[in-house]
Order: C-alpha cells, then sequence, then structure tokens
C-alpha cells in the first residue's frame, strides 16, 4: 500500500506524449530538420524522424548562458535522445552514459488519438487541443515554405507543421530561449542508423512508472501490495472513481484557472482517477481527484511526510512532503466529503504551497 500511494504521486510526472505504432507524433511520414539555438542557450538542433515520429533523433548541442546578481554562468551540453517505437534513450554525450526506459503508455494514449485520422481530422484536432490547453491561435505563416500553425501556450509562441514545431520562442524569468528551423527534408529515406545507440555509452535500464496507466502501474505493483497489507488492500485501489463530479466539469474547472502563465498540458480520466498536468512557467505540477480514503491514508505512503494538518477553503487538508531523489515534490491533501472525493495539488518543490492552495481554491469544488 505505501508503495501504490507514492506512484500514484510520482505517476504524474512520467513522460505523458501521444503516439502510438499505428498513431503519429508528427503528422508526415519523415523527415530532417536543422534548427538554430539563439538567446539564452545558443547552438543547433538537428532531428531526423521516420514512421510519423514513432521513430525519433534529437541532437542537441548547446551552451546556456544565466546570469544571476551580476554573476554569469555556463553550461555546455551535447544531448542525443532516441526514441524507436516502445523504447527511449536519453544520453549525454559529453560523459557517455544514459538511461533506457519504456514509453508503452504513451503509445497507448497516442492511438485513441491519432490512428486511422485524415490530415484534416489531424489538423482540427492540433486546433482543438491548443484551444483545451488555454492557448490562443494567431493563425498561419510560412517557415521554409512549409504553412505553420502559429500559437501560443502562455509565454511560449509556436510556429507548427503537421504537429511538429519548426519554430519557437520560449521567454520565462527573464530568459528568452529561441529555435528556428534552418533546414528541412520532408518525406525522405532516413538511414536506420539514425535511431540506433552509439557505441561506448554506458545505459541504465528502467520502465516508465506510466506504462499501462494508473491501472496498470497497480496492476504491476499487485504482488508488492499483498505482501504489505494482504489482497484486500490491492483491491481497495483499484475501486471505480465514486465523485460526483464529471470528468468534462472537472477539465472545466481547471481550463478557469487564473494564475498568472499557467498552462494545462495534458489531462487523463483513468478507472480511479483524474489526473491532470500543469506547468507554471518552468514549474511543473499536477492536479489529481482520487476517491476520498485516499485522504486518510496519506501518511501511509513510503517516504511521504505529513508536514500539517490544516484546512484549505473551509476542507481538511494535509500538506506533505514527498522524499525522492529523481523528483523532489510536495502535495496538498484535500478531503471532499460531499463530492466523495480527494483533491491532490502536487508539484515540484519551486512550486510554492500558497500556490497549490489558491489553485485549490480557484477550483472551488
Amino acid at each position: 500500500m505505501k508503495t501504490k500511494i507514492l506512484l500514484l504521486l510520482i505517476v504524474s510526472f512520467s513522460l505523458l506524449a501521444t503516439a502510438q505504432k499505428d498513431g503519429k507524433y508528427i503528422f508526415t511520414k519523415s523527415g530532417h530538420i536543422e534548427y538554430n539555438l539563439t538567446g539564452n542557450t545558443t547552438g543547433k538542433k538537428s532531428v531526423w524522424f521516420d514512421d510519423f515520429g514513432i521513430k525519433m533523433a534529437t541532437l542537441t548541442e548547446s551552451t546556456s548562458t544565466v546570469k544571476i546578481l551580476g554573476i554569469s554562468s555556463k553550461t555546455t551540453t551535447k544531448e542525443l535522445e532516441i526514441r524507436n517505437g516502445n523504447l527511449l534513450w536519453k544520453i549525454n554525450l559529453l560523459d557517455k552514459t544514459g538511461t533506457k526506459t519504456t514509453i508503452d503508455y504513451a503509445i497507448k494514449a497516442g492511438k485513441a488519438l491519432t490512428d486511422k485520422k485524415t490530415d484534416a481530422e489531424l489538423h482540427l484536432m492540433e486546433r482543438q487541443t491548443i484551444l483545451d490547453m488555454n492557448g490562443k491561435i494567431e493563425g498561419y505563416e510560412n517557415i521554409l515554405g512549409k504553412k505553420c500553425l502559429v500559437f501560443t501556450l502562455g509565454t511560449t509562441k509556436f510556429w507548427q507543421y503537421k504537429g511538429y514545431p519548426l519554430k519557437s520562442v520560449i521567454s520565462m524569468m527573464g530568459m528568452t530561449n529561441n529555435e528556428t528551423a534552418t533546414l528541412f527534408e520532408e518525406n525522405i529515406a532516413v538511414p536506420s542508423s539514425k535511431f540506433a545507440v552509439p557505441a561506448g555509452i554506458k545505459i541504465t535500464e528502467g520502465v516508465n512508472p506510466m506504462d499501462g496507466g494508473i491501472e496498470g502501474l497497480l496492476s504491476q505493483m499487485g504482488e508488492a501490495g499483498e505482501n504489505e497489507q494482504g489482497d484486500n488492500d490491492s483491491e481497495e485501489d483499484e475501486e471505480p472513481l465514486k465523485t460526483n463530479i464529471t470528468y468534462d466539469n472537472y477539465v472545466k474547472a481547471i481550463n478557469a484557472i487564473k494564475i498568472q502563465n499557467f498552462v494545462r498540458t495534458a489531462s487523463s480520466q483513468e478507472q480511479s482517477s483524474y489526473v491532470t498536468m500543469f506547468r507554471i512557467n518552468n514549474v511543473f505540477g499536477n492536479i489529481s481527484i482520487m476517491n476520498p480514503e485516499l485522504y486518510d491514508r496519506a501518511e501511509d505512503g513510503e517516504g511521504i511526510e505529513i508536514q500539517k494538518v490544516y484546512t484549505v477553503n473551509g476542507k481538511a487538508a494535509k500538506y506533505a512532503v514527498i522524499k525522492s531523489e529523481d523528483t523532489p515534490m510536495h502535495t496538498v491533501f484535500i478531503k471532499y466529503p460531499a463530492r466523495k472525493m480527494t483533491l491532490l495539488i502536487s508539484g515540484t518543490r519551486t512550486l510554492s504551497l500558497s500556490t497549490m492552495e489558491e489553485i485549490a481554491r480557484q477550483l472551488n469544488f
């Protein structure tokens, strides 16, 4: 049980992408794009893709400059990310190390979105997704002769062609980072070697905790749960969501949040929860609705330390920090007996507690 609670919280920070073996990341078969990077980060980026983005290799060579209190610091990176079917490698070419994870959940999620859709349907879906995320569509412009959809999400502006940006301008916290395509070859033959891990890289393997969705995750952890608390705990965790709030109203409430630079980036309806990812500038978090029993068992989570029990918006609340070497997080659990649910607002530790509490107030469930 302890392991399951912790994973339910960490799960929302895992990779959420939209792809499928029979679906599409990018709405064109194959290509090669070269980018020029300017602003606080300078350098170049090369992208190769095939099978509508199911295979993709991205090489980034850059130098980032940050100035704090008049002191400048520079960071040089050379990173390669390879996606090939349900596998994802992230490689640091400077120290010759990398990680390998599965992305099965992303593949399954993307199939429902893109499989068997025409180009016209995909474009309409693309526009609607932007609007659902509170983005603003500004029109169309040509980049390298390609008609790009121009839109903004928070402080970021994109020029997107068939599901992939050919230009972007990101402004946040006094810094600006720009990516501009200087070359785009479309529908070309891409060598299979582009999607192979270079020799001499030390790879650490892992499994994406979102594979199979939340239900799949709980299923994978079934034996651990039974060892800790017996079969009843596992069955209890897999109960359908009890809340009387519909998923549509949940998403509408999140879209109505008025916090500067708040952007809803993805939402998902699972059997036992509603989950939304969001960002505020470069800070990430999630808003989840789960069953009411989770509030009472919050402190059972391994690595979860309750810091205080208090009230938020007139409702019983618990504030907890989550000890994790990979992703230090904190969470507010809020109990809504009349709504038959627990509201969780979680974030990286750079997301302030006052912001999480303000999100709860504005949701006003």
